[in-house]
């Protein structure tokens, strides 16, 4: 019962018990949460018994069937060695575990001979890539460096590593020759080493008229180059290829410098814009909050002279300055004073003003005048005074907040001038140790 009692407190308990009222709506949620959970318990025993009783039965009846272990399995060549945990019984019947390193394979010198050759016919089919055959290379060859299932690691040497490299790469800039190069394959494996050579032919294909042009250039620029490398100056060429050319210095515009500094400035001024209305924002919403105390204290002053509510609004909107920067409220005020000039419904002029202003206190507010005018003037004066004692408290939160921010600001500067001070002081003193 104790058990029963843990698991029905748990969270988990409580959202299956939820779960399992839905499932059945006429039974009682604790009587079907310890069903759950009674046969969950007695099914995790059955499961838990069985394979107990199946463990001992292995052991007491397989423990003697343990056939004889005569050999051991290696890992192929290159795959490393393995562990295994034998056991040993001596002939006294003694028993001792042993653990086995068990190296890999290695290959006699017939068996790598034999490999070798498979390996080679592989290899011939293979290193062709996507060329039509070994006579007629006109792309990259595929030049492995180890062929799968086979213990070998394969070097390529080229005859000509002008004509192609010794990863099978054609080298740029040659146009319509054929060339025959001889690839050196050498397949190593422990101390066993075989050499296959091929002969190929490499065949560039004929340049487009810019290839041509490219390669023009670039030899007469080598050449040029070499016949002015001692001199003062460059002489650059004024033919290349039968055709007569002439030279430019090119000049760089700052035209794209200004154009990017353009919009660097307009994506600054962009932000700037945006950062000023949220920081206007900010100061709106500040201002709200430290002139509601003065609002409502007005109001129900007002009201508890005898003045009706409109013109209790009217006199607290009237009382604020205009154009001083942090007169938000008394413009909304002024603005539902309007409002009620033109004749709309002093409930909507009130709510319109709260839902403009956007902060709790005064939604409260709105809504403590709106109702004033169902019920009547009895309790308004009372509950009037309430708010304001109520905002009174929150302004001297409000006040020891913003001085709390204040402090933090100072944090930085205070660090700084200790830093410098710790400067000033630290100079000197290394400096008369020197």
């Amino acid at each position: 019962m104790r058990i029963w009692g843990r698991l029905a407190a748990t969270g988990a308990a409580d959202k299956r018990r939820e779960k399992l009222k839905k499932l059945y709506p006429g039974e009682t949620a604790e009587k079907l949460l310890e069903n759950y959970y009674t046969d969950l318990l007695a099914a995790l025993l059955k499961i838990g018994m069985a394979g107990i009783l199946t463990a001992a039965a292995v052991l007491i009846f397989c423990r003697g069937a343990a056939e004889d272990v005569t050999w051991v399995r290696r890992n192929p060549f290159g795959e490393g060695s393995r562990y295994a945990a034998l056991s040993m019984r001596r002939q006294d019947g003694s028993r001792q575990e042993v653990q086995l390193e068990i190296r890999e394979r290695l290959y006699t010198e017939e068996t790598l001979q034999g490999l070798y050759l498979e390996a080679k016919d592989i290899l011939e089919k293979r290193m062709q890539g996507k060329n039509e055959s070994m006579t007629a290379i006109t792309g990259p060859m595929d030049l492995p460096d180890r062929i799968s299932g086979y213990p070998f690691e394969i070097s390529w040497r080229s005859s000509r590593p002008e004509i192609i490299s010794a990863d099978g790469t054609l080298q740029q800039g040659i146009y319509g020759r054929e060339e025959e190069v001889e690839l050196t394959a050498a397949f190593q494996c422990e101390g066993f080493e075989e050499s296959s050579t091929w002969k190929i032919k490499v065949c560039f294909p004929e340049a487009t008229a810019r290839e041509q042009w490219e390669e023009a250039l670039r030899g007469t620029l080598q050449e040029s180059d070499a016949r002015s490398a001692y001199e003062e100056r460059w002489e650059l060429p004024r033919e290349i290829a039968g055709e007569r050319i002439s030279w430019e210095e090119k000049e760089e515009h700052p035209a794209a410098a200004v154009l990017g500094l353009t919009c660097g400035c307009m994506l600054l001024v962009f932000r700037g814009r945006s950062r000023k209305v949220e920081r206007k924002l900010r100061e709106r919403d500040a201002a709200l909050e430290e002139e509601y105390c003065n609002v409502v204290t007005k109001l129900a002053l007002y009201l508890g002279a005898g003045m009706t509510v409109p013109g209790a609004w009217k006199r607290t909107a009237a009382s604020g300055g205009a154009g001083d920067g942090r007169g938000y409220v008394y413009e909304e005020m002024r603005l539902s004073c309007r409002e009620l000039d033109s004749g709309i419904y002093e409930s909507e002029c009130y709510e319109a003003f709260g839902r403009r202003c956007g902060r709790q206190e005064y939604i409260r507010l709105s809504a403590l005048l709106s109702q004033n005018l169902k019920t009547g003037n009895r309790e308004l004066i009372g509950r009037m005074r309430e708010e304001a004692l109520r905002a009174q408290e929150n302004q001297k939160y409000v006040a020891r907040r913003r001085g709390e921010e204040a402090s933090t600001r100072l944090l930085v500067p205070m660090v700084m001038m200790l830093g410098m001070v710790l400067t000033m002081i630290m100079i000197p003193a290394f400096g008369n140790i020197g």
